[in-house]
């Protein structure tokens, strides 16, 4: 748990408190002067119209306007101490007014009861809910007896008149009240505005719903992308699987060969060291209808061969005949080189006859 911060007397704003201070000070003083100059200007006007209708004599009215403008500091500090004093006795009893509630006491034929009905509009903090008051100037009634459940009809409350007014309204009557479940409200005054809520609430939600529908469809574009590239890979794997059964089974089907074939194989490695990334290379590149044909697979063939420049020597001696020599291509695939690289491409190799399909 993190540690409140410790702030001195300045970062709690004491500048702000001194200006405060300050501030109403310079304006109670002010306020005290004009009013003592007002009141003396008031009796040096009386002073000078007894002096005209010959109450007193101009002597006399000098010497009461000397007396009245002469400056005393006691009494003007009495001013000042009564102003202020005066001030906060009427801020006192309007806070202390405010806590009563002489209201008539009214009956509601539907009233809502004040916590739900702010949870409803998605209002669950007091501030968002004296916000919402102040926004809606909803009117706030206080039932005498306590509302169980959302709402309850034919309820006897009265009208809490500083719900909307930010000065004079007292927390203290709003909570308590919350808490003994008597702050409620008329439905008249509240359905409207809740209908209005659910509209916008239910367009972002709609909103919000088209947003996530279309994500949805994203991904699912996006698994079955994958799922035809797991097919395809496991078509392949099961090729492949395929190939090499059927190779197992075909050594096993000589058994009186078996070393004579062993020592062939062997001999075989280089070319499959070739054939073999080949065929691999084929089946991946091959789509639903590619079918290769002999010049296709001799062409791929002589390509991946180039590839392996130092295995070129030991493939030519094991694909040699007299045929191949005596037209000079020591690298023709025909016979059982060729047979092996159609075996190994399955399906992918085009059968005998047709026309071939473009890879």
């Amino acid at each position: 748990m993190n540690k409140t911060r410790k702030l001195n007397i300045l970062q709690r704003g004491a500048l702000q408190t001194w200006a405060s201070i300050i501030v109403y000070s310079v304006c109670g003083i002010a306020a005290a002067l004009i009013f003592d100059r007002l009141e003396k200007a008031r009796f040096i006007v009386i002073a000078e119209q007894a002096q005209k209708k010959g109450t007193i004599n101009q002597e006399t009215a000098q010497h009461l306007k000397m007396i009245i403008n002469t400056p005393d500091f006691l009494e003007f500090l009495c001013i000042i101490i009564s102003v202020f004093i005066g001030i906060a006795v009427i801020l006192w009893l309007m806070r202390l007014a405010a806590g009563l509630n002489w209201s008539w006491p009214v009956t509601l034929p539907k009233a809502v009861e004040f916590s739900t009905a702010m949870q409803k509009m998605g209002k669950f903090d007091i501030a968002d809910q004296m916000a919402s008051i102040h926004k809606h100037r909803l009117r706030v009634y206080i039932a005498e007896t306590p509302i169980h459940g959302e709402q309850h009809e034919n309820i006897r409350a009265k009208l809490y008149p500083y719900a909307n007014n930010k000065r004079l309204v007292l927390e203290s009557v709003i909570t308590t009240n919350i808490g003994k479940r008597l702050l409620c409200l008329d439905a008249d005054d509240y359905e409207p505005i809740y209908q209005k809520y659910s509209l916008t609430e239910k367009v972002a939600n709609s909103a919000r719903v088209a947003e996530l529908e279309e994500a949805v469809k994203v991904l699912n574009g996006f698994l079955k992308s994958k799922e035809e590239d797991n097919d395809k890979l496991t078509g392949e794997n099961a090729n492949l699987s395929s190939t090499i059964t059927r190779l197992k089974n075909k050594e096993k089907t000589d058994p009186a060969r078996e070393t004579k074939a062993q020592k062939g194989e062997q001999k075989k490695i280089p070319f499959w060291r070739v054939a073999g990334p080949l065929i691999n290379r084929l089946i991946a590149e091959a789509g639903p209808d590619t079918k290769y044909t002999r010049p296709q697979i001799q062409a791929e063939f002589e390509k991946e061969l180039e590839g392996c420049s130092a295995l070129k020597p030991v493939v030519a001696v094991l694909l040699r005949t007299s045929k191949k020599e005596a037209e000079g291509v020591p690298f023709d695939l025909e016979g059982w080189a060729m047979e092996l690289i159609r075996v190994g491409l399955g399906e992918y190799a085009k059968k005998e006859g047709g026309a071939a399909k473009k890879s």
